[in-house]
């Protein structure tokens, strides 16, 4: 991302610029009154997004693997009631057309920011996507902006 852009979401929250864009919520959504709640904590605290995983890669396939669309679903609506804007972790191409109208923002996690096919996939859908792993090394979100952007977002 060029210095000094600045990338506007629906609900006036900002990725860039002075500042700080707050992403806020669970690991893992585990049911829909958790998210709920969690969405309610995060808009009183004043973040502008809300975040949470969906699908939890496990080392055990005993273990909690996330509840997938439907956790989705539940955190699409406890957004839309709390006035946030939903991201999410994507981890293959075949999870962006149905994560596509329940987020507002992928996110990318380290482990794929040198899976090109999926960041391809990304650009063509025309989504906004940031990456944990620019976070971590600069201690700023990292936006990456495709020739266009689902949901009427706009840049500056």
């Amino acid at each position: 991302m060029p210095e000094g852009t600045q990338v506007e979401f629906r609900n006036g929250a900002t990725i860039g610029g002075q500042k700080v864009a707050v992403i806020a919520g669970p690991c893992a959504i585990e049911s829909r009154g958790q998210i709920f709640a969690i969405a309610e904590c995060v808009k009183a605290a004043g973040a502008g997004f809300l975040r949470g995983g969906a699908f939890k890669p496990r080392s055990s396939p005993y273990s909690f693997q996330g509840l997938g669309i439907p956790g989705l679903e539940f955190m699409r609506e406890a957004a839309e009631a709390s006035g946030l804007l939903v991201v999410s972790e994507v981890m293959e191409i075949a999870q962006i057309e149905p994560m596509l109208p329940l987020v507002d923002c992928f996110q990318v996690g380290a482990r794929n920011m040198q899976n090109f096919n999926l960041l391809r996939e990304l650009g063509r859908c025309g989504s906004r996507f940031c990456s944990n792993a620019g976070l971590r090394r600069r201690l700023r979100s990292c936006c990456f902006r495709a020739s266009t952007f689902s949901r009427a977002a706009t840049t500056t």
